[in-house]
């Protein structure tokens, strides 16, 4: 009898320790921020999504209302440049040069900066230890007259506290062969 509780026990404990995390989120699109989840991310979600924010959106002014802010607002960020946010990612993603390159330069992308990207949308996929992001950004190079469509989705490993990067699917659509882009440009309009 005691020997068929402490095997009832133990698998108990084996279960409750290997529970399944398997979800897919958005957290932008249409200019809508999904604010229920981001009030409940762990430590690994905030660094990707709070990562990619930094990575491909400008730097947010005082009065900032984009998706961006709203974000950073709703993961208590006030100040994506703070050292102590930078320390947070940069030990997130100490493995990736590029990010982590990027995170010495703050801020990545100036609000008054000539380029300016808008994050269209942002998709978070997460099953375990996986993380996979996909970030649509439209830019655009007030300086150069150019503008652009980037579809990015990295997959990343959560090793402990930091990522490890094993899978980037990237399309990037310049001007001259972004047909939106050129069907609103003779029509005077701009996408961006």
């Amino acid at each position: 009898m005691k020997l068929f509780f402490l095997i009832l026990i133990s698998l108990v404990f084996f279960n409750c320790q290997n529970k399944t995390i398997k979800y897919e989120k958005t957290i932008i699109k249409n200019n809508t921020v999904n604010s229920t989840f981001l009030n409940q991310v762990d430590d690994a979600e905030k660094a990707i999504i709070t990562g990619y924010l930094y990575a491909y959106g400008n730097q947010c002014a005082d009065t900032s209302t984009n998706v961006k802010a709203t974000v950073l607002k709703h993961l208590q960020i006030t100040n994506e440049c703070d050292t102590n946010h930078l320390n947070f990612l940069s030990g997130w993603f100490k493995n990736d040069v590029i990010m982590f390159y990027k995170l010495k330069n703050c801020p990545n992308l100036a609000y008054d900066s000539p380029i300016q990207n808008e994050i269209k949308s942002m998709t978070l996929y997460r099953h375990n230890d996986t993380l996979k992001i996909s970030i649509l950004v439209y830019g655009l190079n007030n300086s150069e007259e150019k503008n652009w469509i980037s579809n990015q989705t990295e997959t990343f490993i959560i090793d402990k506290q930091s990522f490890i990067k094993i899978k980037t699917e990237s399309n990037t659509q310049n001007e001259s062969n972004c047909l939106s882009c050129q069907k609103n440009k003779t029509h005077g309009k701009h996408t961006h």
